[in-house]
């Protein structure tokens, strides 16, 4: 009366004796107490039921992917279950779906799940499925699940398949080599799992305004979308970092690259504020058209890291290797990079050192033309 424990581990020791480890809630234990033991029915009943889907989940993973598939490991919790297997590579979203099938009608089968002990040379002979490694004693105990499972197991289990109710798989990924894992639900865990995704569909489809079942066909016209738009804004962002003074621009406030002259070529140098690499490329590239012959050399800076693009006309490649020639420039900057021939990126972490390492690759491109 007035003692209570919550049962956190339960030991064996010496082979034999089982030891309850718990923590007191109430009252205080003493030696000579009796005590009465009590299952968690709700949390027992999901224990068992992600047991006994590990048992159909092996034979499923055999069926489809073939007998090399041989359990590596496993996890069963109240709130889910964890199946590792040996296999050669991921399994495709098609296999995935055939798999999770294939368990659900096992399920929905009720066949009896009964437990028997045996000799362990017996059960050897009848073909019972063992766990690599482990060590078993003379006798053991087999599960067998249907007509078509049988493994050793010393698991608490659910009396039929029925039990089990739903079987939903949450993720397929690798653990080692040769070496999967599938992560699932069961019961009314796989319920609310399915309910929640049900939901986020319906939520998703209400952002987009549209149905569930339009979903795909809406999410695809969106991306084409943002995919035009960006090209356009891409466009925009080049037409005006190139709109500067130094061949021609009109706009006086935007961005505008210096241009000098070293006999028939030209070298165009320009600082720009947080544009992308890509970007830089595109305007690098309608700079490089705009001075016929030369070399474009770009720098930026965004969140205080430096990207420097180089870029030359055809006309340069003997003199002019921008995938070489942008190591030594970025140097400065604290950086490195490369490229081809006659475009190359580079970044660096000294942004305080742009408008150096920009004026020392001026003076390096003009010793080289």
């Amino acid at each position: 009366d007035g003692i209570a424990a919550l049962v956190s581990d339960t030991l064996k020791i010496e082979g034999a004796l089982h030891v309850h480890k718990v923590r007191v809630t109430a009252g205080k234990l003493e030696v000579g107490q009796t005590l009465a033991a009590e299952v968690d029915h709700e949390r027992r009943s999901a224990i068992r039921a992600n047991h006994t889907v590990t048992h159909i989940m092996q034979w499923a993973l055999r069926d489809l992917l073939g007998p090399h598939v041989k359990q590596a490991g496993s996890l069963v919790a109240p709130d889910r279950v964890r199946f590792d297997f040996t296999h050669f590579s991921a399994m495709d979203p098609h296999e995935l779906e055939l798999f999770e099938l294939a368990v659900n009608r096992r399920i929905r089968e009720s066949a009896p799940v009964r437990s028997e002990v045996k000799s362990l040379e017996e059960a050897t002979k009848e073909g019972v499925i063992a766990l690599f490694g482990e060590k078993y004693e003379d006798d053991v105990r087999v599960i067998r699940t249907g007509d078509y499972s049988a493994e050793l197991c010393g698991g608490t289990h659910v009396d039929n398949t029925g039990e089990i109710g739903l079987f939903h798989v949450l993720s397929e990924s690798s653990v080692a080599a040769g070496v999967r894992r599938i992560e699932a639900v069961t019961a009314e865990a796989a319920v609310k799992r399915v309910q929640a995704e049900r939901d986020l569909i319906a939520e998703t489809a209400g952002m987009l305004r549209t149905t569930p079942d339009e979903l795909t066909a809406s999410a695809e016209k969106l991306l084409r979308e943002n995919k035009a738009l960006q090209k356009e804004l891409e466009a925009l962002k080049v037409k005006l970092a190139g709109a500067g003074k130094g061949l021609g621009g009109e706009a006086e406030d935007a961005p505008s690259y210096e241009v000098t002259e070293v006999g028939k070529h030209k070298i165009a140098v320009q600082t720009t504020q947080g544009l992308e690499a890509s970007t830089m490329k595109n305007l690098a590239d309608e700079i490089r058209s705009k001075i016929k012959s030369g070399v474009v050399l770009l720098g930026d800076v965004s969140e205080g890291k430096v990207t420097l693009i180089l870029a030359a006309t055809k006309d340069l490649k003997d003199k002019i290797n921008c995938g070489k020639l942008i190591g030594e420039i970025a140097k400065y900057v604290g950086g490195g990079g490369g490229g081809s021939h006659s475009m190359a990126q580079a970044g660096g972490k000294h942004a305080d050192k742009l408008s150096e390492a920009l004026e020392k690759g001026r003076e390096i491109i003009a010793n080289l033309i």
